[in-house]
């Protein structure tokens, strides 16, 4: 018998008992198709399962036909007198468009359309006219969703309203009411409290944008836009927050359409009392800033901030996401090609590298093969001159550098890509962010550069509002607002730095079989001080961008409502906030807050400081970032004096006595 036999035996597994089967409810669901009832095609379930499974294919691309199979299911009410069929339509279309804001515009599309091509043999004989004959067709469709709208307009969504949905479940925390809130008396996260708080908080802002989109449609009326202001502007002194952010919804929505010449005097005096609110210290800072958003959005002429075009179809969200696609894969195929391997630009031939002090002499036309056309080697060798006079860039010689720079740029500018001017560029951001100190120098390089771009300079993919493509200073302008952009979304966070410290050093020679050893898990772990060294210099870029993005400000190459957008993100977070977002908050306050702070938006900033301190007496954040934050609260106090002045970089010329 063999030794382990026996072991064997002793570690087969018992058997398992007999399991039960499981016991099938008489109510149990199945499908349609499966049920040996016969289906009625006229019965309210049936109609409400085609419209809805209608409704959530209705898209731009086939609105047409999906709205016209809608229609032919509402028109079934042919044969009632009450128009329960009509009803029940109205009633899902109602409750999609409200659960789903984003889609608004193409619900209320859909009710004109159904207003439209209702049939007249469709009526309720309880609903009458005043000369008492059945109102029908697209009058009763209209009266139909005008009820529906008020009802749930004058019900609200406060919080009283949310928790009554909670009444009729059977919540197993009903007899512990501390298993649902917490000690402020909120719902707690991820309770059915909270989540009924949260769908019920946006269906009631839906509805708000949902009856904008009607009255834009002309089908509500004026006089019911204002008698919805006039409800939601009604308290004061202790106003809800429910309300002023539906107040704020519902002007974004419509604010342009209403404020007419007519309407003046109303308008003004709806303002007047947005101001009273924003004002108001017992209303959150969230809240107050909302209102701000608006009357600024008004003073702008109602001009949003980013204006959108409205929904895409199918086939324009391709066509875009190619051309984004290309963008990054020619962008990748720069930097492969030549910015990782930028360094000293060697000297141009009959020159010698070390006269640098002197402007350097512009070449003559390019030979054949050269630079004439925009390939992998234009680009390595543009970008290392590029790079080499960035180096160099001073106040002393800024004119001669700026001048060649702004040769490179111009060179290709017979191209449609503007690929070169887009490496120039990136370049110059990546130059700007490693070095902090030089940052107004490089800001003022983008402005002249704006001014001098050749307008022969153009990108194909970016076009103005007139469909032209843009060219010169206007597409140097756009390409430099997405890299700093896409450069401050991203962050410097310890996350990130940790991951480019792992990444091989770009002098090290790495063959392919090191790569595969550290595919393989068996590569050398990054040192901690390597780590280290990657998180200071993730840091120093960081704050690097945020001075450079401010010192563009200062020279107008980038809009104040830009600068709100970022400090109210570095605000976004108080109970816990990162070190890297407060770090960034006081550095750009340090370099722009005195050109933001106007009367204008004063109270903006008001609301910025407040938060500002709230930061600085939480315990949970290091002292050394509450010192940074008492610093720049210091500061404003003094009206942005600050303690030791500096001139900024001077000129060496100046200087020399």
């Amino acid at each position: 018998m063999h030794p382990n036999a026996s072991q064997q035996q002793q570690e087969r597994p018992q058997a398992l008992e007999p399991l039960t089967p499981l016991q099938q409810r008489e109510n149990r669901w199945t499908p349609a198709r499966r049920s040996k009832l016969a289906i009625d095609e006229n019965s309210p379930e049936y109609v409400e399962r085609k419209v809805k499974a209608l409704l959530n294919k209705l898209t731009l691309e086939n609105f047409d036909s999906v709205s016209n199979q809608i229609i032919d299911w509402a028109n079934k009410s042919e044969n009632e007198k009450n128009g329960a069929t009509m009803i029940l339509v109205i009633k899902l279309v109602f409750g999609k468009a409200i659960d789903e804001e984003h889609q608004s515009e193409t619900y209320a599309r859909l009710c004109r359309k159904m207003m439209e091509c209702i049939s007249e043999n469709v009526q309720d004989d309880n609903i009458r006219n005043n000369a008492g004959e059945p109102i029908v067709g697209g009058n009763l469709f209209r009266r139909y969703l005008l009820n529906r709208c008020q009802e749930d307009f004058e019900r609200g969504w406060s919080s009283a309203q949310a928790a009554t949905g909670l009444e009729a479940e059977d919540d197993s925390n009903a007899e512990d009411p501390s298993n649902t809130t917490t000690e402020d008396g909120e719902p707690a996260l991820y309770s059915d409290e909270y989540y009924t708080l949260r769908k019920a908080k946006r269906q009631g802002l839906g509805l708000v944008r949902f009856i904008g989109e009607l009255f834009k449609l002309q089908m509500l009326t004026e006089r019911i836009m204002h008698e919805c202001i006039k409800k939601l502007l009604s308290n004061i002194d202790n106003p809800e927050e429910n309300q002023i952010e539906s107040v704020c919804k519902f002007l974004t929505t419509v604010g342009q359409v209403l404020d007419t010449p007519k309407a003046k005097g109303h308008m003004d005096i709806y303002f007047e009392r947005m101001k009273m609110l924003a004002d108001n210290t017992n209303v959150a800072g969230r809240i107050r800033s909302q209102l701000l958003d608006v009357i600024e959005l008004r003073q702008r002429s109602w001009r949003p901030r980013n204006a959108t075009t409205g929904p895409y179809i199918i086939a324009q969200i391709r066509k875009r996401d190619a051309k984004a696609k290309a963008t990054a894969a020619q962008q990748v195929s720069t930097t492969r090609g030549g910015l990782q391997r930028v360094g000293r630009c060697p000297p141009e031939q009959g020159s010698d590298e070390r006269n640098v002090a002197g402007p350097t002499p512009v070449p003559g036309p390019a030979a054949a093969g050269d630079l004439g056309n925009p390939d992998k080697s234009s680009f390595d060798l543009v970008g290392m001159r590029v790079n080499y006079l960035l180096n160099k860039l001073q106040l002393e010689n800024f004119d001669s550098a700026s001048d060649r720079i702004i040769y490179w740029a111009n060179k290709f500018e017979n191209g449609k890509d503007g690929d070169m001017l887009f490496l120039i560029v990136m370049l110059i951001v990546r130059k700007a962010s490693a070095n902090e100190h030089r940052a107004k120098v490089y800001a003022r390089l983008c402005r002249k550069m704006m001014e001098q771009i050749s307008d022969d300079v153009q990108d194909d993919d970016f076009c103005d509002s007139a469909g032209e493509p843009l060219a010169g200073g206007n597409l140097f302008r756009k390409y430099l607002l997405n890299k700093c952009q896409r450069e401050f979304e991203r962050g410097w966070s310890r996350k990130e730095s940790a991951q480019v410290a792992t990444a091989p050093k770009a002098g090290d020679n790495q063959t392919n079989e090191d790569a595969s050893k550290a595919n393989d898990g068996n590569a050398k772990p990054v040192s901690p001080s390597d780590k280290t060294d990657a998180l200071r210099k993730a840091r120093r870029q960081g704050l690097g961008l945020i001075r450079f993005m401010g010192e563009l400000f200062k020279i107008q190459l980038l809009t104040e409502r830009i600068m709100h957008e970022c400090i109210k993100m570095f605000l976004c977070e108080i109970n816990n906030p990162e070190e890297e977002e407060i770090e960034s908050l006081c550095k750009l306050m340090t370099t722009v807050g005195q050109d933001l702070d106007t009367p204008k938006a004063k109270g903006h900033m008001d609301i910025y400081f407040e938060r500002m301190q709230m930061l600085a007496d939480n315990q949970n954040v290091a002292p050394k970032i509450r010192d940074m934050l008492l610093g720049v609260i210091e500061l404003r106090q003094r009206s942005w004096r600050p303690r030791n002045a500096t001139a900024g970089p001077s000129d060496d010329r100046s200087t020399a006595h």
